[in-house]
């Protein structure tokens, strides 16, 4: 029996499985075990249900920022923001080819050749165009108030978060032969 007991302790250790405490058994001497354990990150966040935009010149128009007129022509979409806490969480974003020309903050996509295309890249929270973020996401972010994340995947829904491009003015996208694109990363960190 004592060989079973060392066997199991030994594979919980190995294994990462919490072993129960042992009790002791009456003799001469007693021997008996219990575990520790320390978790000093139990909140852990998660970003769900990211989809590709396209933006064409037939784009329609897409819920966008208060301040830009509640509507713009764009692509948009919403996804997902998990805290296993119920917490704020921080969104930043960057992108593969940097920022755009005009005041350093748009994001800009490429054509195959090169050429570049400056656009607006925002957030905004889901179902209110009051909370916002748009341009500056990689220094500034944009912050998911506590109570609007999930604390469950089986909870996204429709998503928690609205994401949108556009370009500067909203003004359309001009008929031609190119396809430009941008790769963009986002890194969710609770606050």
């Amino acid at each position: 029996m004592r060989k079973f007991k060392l066997a199991f302790l030994a594979l919980a250790a190995v294994s990462g499985i919490a072993a129960a405490a042992t009790q002791g058994t009456l003799g001469a001497t007693s021997t008996g075990s219990f575990t520790n354990t320390f978790n000093s990150s139990p909140r852990q966040v998660q970003v769900l249900n990211l989809a590709d935009a396209t933006m064409t010149p037939n784009s329609g128009v897409v819920a966008a920022p208060v301040p830009w007129g509640n509507t713009i022509t764009g692509a948009a979409d919403t996804f997902c923001v998990v805290d296993t806490g119920g917490g704020a969480v921080k969104l930043t974003l960057s992108n593969s080819n940097g920022a755009g020309s005009a005041n350093g903050t748009n994001f800009h996509a490429k054509d195959a050749a090169g050429n570049g295309l400056d656009y607006w890249q925002y957030l905004l929270k889901a179902g209110d165009n009051t909370v916002y973020a748009y341009n500056d996401l990689g220094t500034t972010g944009f912050t998911v108030a506590a109570g609007q994340t999930v604390t469950a995947a089986s909870s996204c829904g429709s998503g928690n978060v609205f994401k949108g491009i556009t370009l500067p003015g909203g003004v359309t996208l001009p008929t031609g032969t190119s396809v430009y694109t941008d790769v963009v990363t986002i890194v969710a960190t609770p606050v």
